[in-house]
């Protein structure tokens, strides 16, 4: 088999490996490497006592997981956004994949994209949780919206007033555009607006008018259209 074909390596039947253009010795190395890439699974937001998912997708997914020498295939994954790293099944283990590591997650099933959102800041603080891109291309530039959760804790008044009475997760999300250098967060027409006139293109009132601000399909949608306009 020449070797700049697509090479593949089954591990146990839910772990595969493909790298293009990779020698036997690469693939090998590359394979050693892997393996120091996870890590025991974290502590759970379950062993705190609070209530709530700590995943975005409750169910398991087939992932494409990208790293900057190949592409690895897992049958079975999740977005854990307590911790904020992937969670594999390998070898019949949940473990974590090392977030470092990640250049992008493909999410087989419903075919939507994500980076970690550690490896972006927005005015110096370093995001968590993990970033879905909706230009796949990152053609900057491109909307990405923050997937996060942070605990709500419990209501002092709940004996009282029927409120809170334990810790939840509570699942978050901010939209962001990002130019290839910085990340604006969307939170209205307006932050749109000034985004694009300081690039000197005026965005139609046609185009803002049937734009659903809350909607980050809806947001991509008109960012694609208007790249034509750079």
């Amino acid at each position: 088999m020449n070797k700049r074909n697509v090479i593949c390596y089954t591990f146990l039947s839910v772990f595969f490996c493909t790298i293009n253009g990779f020698s036997q010795g690469n693939i090998e190395q590359f394979q050693l490497q892997f393996e120091n890439f996870y890590g025991a699974k974290n502590r759970t937001a379950k062993s705190m006592d609070v209530e709530g998912s700590e995943f975005l997708f409750d169910e398991w997914f087939p992932v494409d997981l990208t790293f900057t020498k190949g592409t690895v295939q897992f049958e079975k994954a999740k977005l854990n956004l307590f911790v904020s790293k992937l969670e594999v099944v390998y070898k019949d283990r949940e473990m974590n994949v090392s977030s470092e590591a990640i250049e992008i997650i493909r999410f087989l099933g419903s075919n939507k994209w994500f980076i970690p959102a550690g490896k972006r800041e927005v005015d110096g603080v370093t995001l968590e949780g993990f970033l879905e891109i909706f230009d796949p291309e990152m053609e900057t530039p491109y909307l990405m919206t923050q997937h996060y959760i942070f605990i709500q804790k419990p209501n002092s008044n709940g004996y009282i007033n029927g409120g809170t009475l334990t810790s939840k997760l509570v699942k978050a999300q901010k939209n962001y555009i990002y130019d290839g250098s910085n990340m604006v967060q969307i939170k209205k027409k307006k932050n749109l607006i000034d985004f694009y006139q300081n690039r000197n293109i005026i965005i139609p009132k046609s185009e803002l008018k049937k734009l659903d601000i809350k909607d980050p399909k809806s947001i991509h949608m008109l960012v694609t259209a208007l790249k034509s306009q750079k």
